[in-house]
């Protein structure tokens, strides 16, 4: 069985390294709490790939370890030997290219179909979470709205309609204004309009990873309103105009990390397909 070397992450890494073990693996870690460390030289011989977290980094820079030191990555490159396969998650471009001059191989495994739609459920749950944490009346009977209608955003309506929620759901597309109101929501196009009928909505989750909330729109809320922006890249709003706006922003970033055991599972699955199929990028 081929050996498999974990550099960094949190105790989703953790339960990886578990689930590889389980299914016959040898495994190496480096810089996870509750792993059996080495040195990072040691841990990266003569492995057949070496698996970075979720994000792989998050200063460009280092990859995150449970310390919260890092490990830079110009100190990791020169200890790879390039018949690994480097995995990563969100792995940048520059990464890929060093490694890539060196004749190494690199498949990121956030971007696997499988992934996303296993995480879907542990990103609900985890927005259900902060949702009742964050307000003080119960979800059932209070008005909600859901911005965009993905994986997330259908899964998060089907959920809310669940525990008895009123719900309003912003999109694009008829067909998915459609899906959502047979689920039980009411449905609403995605516009400056729409935004303006969902102003008595206490809590607002956001899925859309673009500008969709203008200035105007969010001054258009009730003060108090609270936002939660589950989307990547820049988000539907300004988080500094929301607040001004008098608006409770909730970011909520890879929320599968609450559940780090189901997490784990999920990317481990993904990482044992792309060995088993020779995935690259």
């Amino acid at each position: 069985m081929p050996i498999l070397a974990i550099i960094g992450g949190d105790a989703r890494q953790e339960r990886m390294a578990k689930t590889f073990a389980e299914r016959g693996y040898t495994v190496r870690t480096f810089g996870l709490a509750n792993g059996e460390n080495r040195s990072l030289g040691e841990t990266v011989r003569q492995a057949n790939a070496v698996i970075l977290p979720v994000p792989a980094t998050r200063d460009g820079e280092r990859v995150p370890t449970s310390s919260g030191g890092g490990v830079p990555f110009s100190a990791l490159l020169p200890l790879l030997d390039p018949a690994a396969l480097l995995l990563g998650g969100m792995l940048p471009e520059s990464w890929i290219r060093s490694f890539a001059a060196r004749g190494g191989r690199t498949a990121d495994y956030y971007r696997e179909e499988t992934v996303a739609l296993r995480n879907a459920l542990p990103t609900v749950e985890g927005a259900l979470r902060l949702a009742m944490e964050s307000l003080p009346v119960t979800l059932f009977g209070t008005r909600l709205a859901v911005v965009g209608y993905g994986r997330i955003g259908s899964l998060l309506t089907e959920k809310l309609v669940a525990l008895g929620a009123r719900v309003a759901v912003l999109a694009r597309s008829p067909a998915a204004r459609a899906a959502a109101e047979l689920r039980g929501a009411k449905a609403f196009p995605l516009s400056g309009e729409a935004i303006r009928a969902i102003a008595d909505c206490r809590l607002i989750f956001n899925t859309v990873p673009a500008r969709v909330f203008r200035a105007e729109d969010l001054r258009a809320l009730p003060s108090g309103c609270v936002l939660m922006e589950l989307a990547s890249a820049s988000g539907g709003f300004d988080p500094k105009e929301a607040e001004a706006a008098g608006l409770r922003v909730i970011p909520a970033p890879a929320l599968p990390r609450f559940y780090p055991e189901t997490a784990g599972r999920i990317l481990a699955d993904a990482i044992c397909g792309i060995l088993e199929n020779g995935t690259t990028l």
